[in-house]
């Protein structure tokens, strides 16, 4: 299930952040769509800079605007959208490569240390992880040490401890 969110995600950056927001930047990043949007002509790309007015002069905008030219020199303006839709899951994918191989070393790298009886980092795992040195509250279930969140026996006491 991580998987799937950390690849929802990284598409979803890829058509935001890389293909819209860093394609207008670098306008040229976005030819990899060029072979499912613009098959038999040639890309172009247009960009045009502005400065901003009133409170926001000193701002400069830029925007892209995509042309598919054919054979005959016909121009037909394309969708930056199409562009981000074909571009943006490419990039996406490529993103999602290396944060995979790095949540499967980490998934890797716990399962060591839990076999390995060694208590791993983040909330509420170790002796006196929880929200107090104690026992947490109730009878077995609340804010205690263990394994976390919701386990423990008895009345807290003690400090609480840093997360």
């Amino acid at each position: 299930m991580r998987y799937i969110i950390a690849l929802v995600f990284c598409v979803f950056m890829g058509m935001m952040g890389i293909s819209i927001g860093l394609g207008t930047a670098v306008p040229s990043i976005n030819l990899v769509a060029k072979p499912l949007v613009c098959p038999d002509g040639e890309m172009e790309a247009a960009t045009s800079s502005r400065k901003g007015t009133g409170r926001n002069r000193n701002a400069t905008y830029t925007s892209a605007s995509w042309t598919c030219e054919d054979a005959a020199g016909n121009a037909k303006p394309i969708s930056s959208f199409t562009i981000a839709l074909i571009a943006g899951p490419f990039y996406g994918v490529l993103m999602f490569l290396p944060i995979a191989l790095l949540m499967a070393l980490a998934k890797r790298g716990r399962a060591a240390r839990a076999s390995h009886g060694m208590p791993g980092p983040g909330f509420g795992q170790g002796p006196g992880a929880g929200f107090g040195q104690g026992q947490g509250y109730g009878q077995g279930q609340g804010y205690g040490p263990g394994q976390g969140y919701g386990q423990g026996q008895g009345q807290g006491q003690g400090p609480p401890r840093a997360f």
